[in-house]
């Protein structure tokens, strides 16, 4: 079978989403004539459209959906003739999804009606023996020989950096450290208390800019970053991803629990120092680390292990004290 048309399923987080992008640049190159298609969930059809090697980008949300919105949304698929489907996140509405589409070739994992698929592959990202971005490789390597294939980056518009600008009054250089305090998982949450205080001693060491990133934040919790000093900039909850693209692009650093800009500051390539747990397999910096090379990971069996002065010590080989 000719390879023509190639669709691409991710429609969960931002940062697992990333993730798959070396795995697109493997089906590229191994079928340069192929067009890729990425379904995503609605809040990532832009950032998805950064992606070099994507040539369309289609919604398909994160949410249940019923049968007769699967039912047309495979019709819409049938008309575009994709030869093969790779759902990177298994969702019983995904796998039904391509079945009913009629794709020829639809791969995934062994879970959440696989029956429905054509490749299976045993799903074993609990046990994190691997990155992320390996098991994504891995999926596809039943379809294609197993590429070395490490790229992630994406481009940052002219447009988005325009946009931040309007919204940034306060340019940022390679001096300026970014700091996100949260994530989604509660589990992986270094205290907010010590975030507030990592911020209070980088603000009292220089002169430099701090900016506090995050989305969907409650007041209340931005609240422990008021007053700090008048170089913190707070830009939580006033970006959309491809403006944070740019803070990140153009700081020289990001600090932060395993998240969302972990991945997506990896993937302009600036240095990270993220903070991990090393006692669940699924949950640890093996797995779920910044790739690339460069970047810090703090690791302890327990959050409440890893001090301030912990972080402090490696911010400072990054950034010196000025």
């Amino acid at each position: 079978m000719e390879i023509k048309k190639i669709l691409a399923i991710r429609n969960d987080r931002f940062g697992e989403f990333l993730l798959i992008i070396p795995a697109l640049r493997a089906l590229k190159k191994t079928y340069p004539q192929a067009a890729i298609t990425l379904a995503v969930d609605r809040y990532l059809e832009h950032l998805a459209a950064a992606i070099d090697v994507v040539d369309e980008v289609i919604i398909w949300e994160k949410r249940k959906h019923s049968f007769i919105e699967i039912f047309k949304f495979a019709g819409f698929l049938r008309k575009s003739k994709y030869n093969v489907a790779i759902i990177f996140n298994s969702t019983k509405d995904s796998h039904l999804l391509t079945f009913l589409a009629a794709i020829p070739i639809r791969i995934g994992y062994n879970r959440k009606w696989p029956f429905l698929l054509t490749r299976r592959l045993v799903d074993k990202k609990h046990l994190g023996d691997k990155h992320e971005v390996e098991y994504n490789i891995q999926l596809i390597s039943s379809f294609i020989p197993e590429i070395q294939e490490h790229n992630h980056a994406i481009t940052v518009s002219e447009s988005a950096r325009k946009s931040l600008r309007q919204k940034l009054k306060t340019p940022i250089d390679k001096s300026t450290i970014v700091v996100h305090p949260w994530t989604s998982d509660p589990i992986k949450q270094w205290s907010p208390d010590n975030f507030r205080k990592l911020v209070q001693q980088l603000c009292s060491d220089s002169t430099r800019k701090i900016v506090v990133i995050g989305s969907n934040v409650s007041e209340e919790k931005q609240f422990i970053f008021e007053g700090i000093s008048v170089n913190v900039i707070n830009m939580i909850n006033k970006t959309d991803l491809l403006e944070l693209a740019v803070i990140l692009k153009d700081c020289g650093l990001l600090i932060s629990c395993d998240s969302g800009p972990v991945h997506l500051a990896a993937s302009v390539n600036t240095k990270v120092i993220s903070i991990f747990r090393n006692d669940i397999p699924g949950k640890t910096a093996n797995r779920w680390r910044p790739w690339g090379q460069g970047h810090i990971v703090i690791e302890k069996k327990s959050l409440s292990l890893i001090t301030v002065e912990d972080v402090l010590k490696e911010v400072y080989k990054v950034i010196p004290r000025n």
